[in-house]
């Protein structure tokens, strides 16, 4: 549900990103789950330039730090 292959009914997360008139970029880049983009922003290698949202979700608790500690890596508004 929070994923959809490309050409598929859209996902949750490219409808929020769309109501908050952002771009959801399908793949994981910078091994984010997901990340939302400005509709203007720049490619830089293989992900969105700057990213504006940074997604991660995890079911397994023990690694809930590491987890944190890579979205604490990465500077965007949310």
């Amino acid at each position: 549900m929070l994923f959809w292959p490309s050409g598929s009914p859209r996902s949750v997360l490219e409808e929020t990103a769309n109501a908050l008139d952002l771009r959801y970029w399908p793949r994981e880049p910078l091994r984010l789950d997901a990340v939302f983009c400005r509709q203007d922003h720049e490619v830089v290698g293989d992900f969105p330039f700057p990213i504006a949202v940074a997604v991660e979700h995890e079911n397994n608790y023990q690694t809930f730090e590491q987890e944190i500690a890579k979205l604490l890596s990465v500077r965007c508004q949310l």
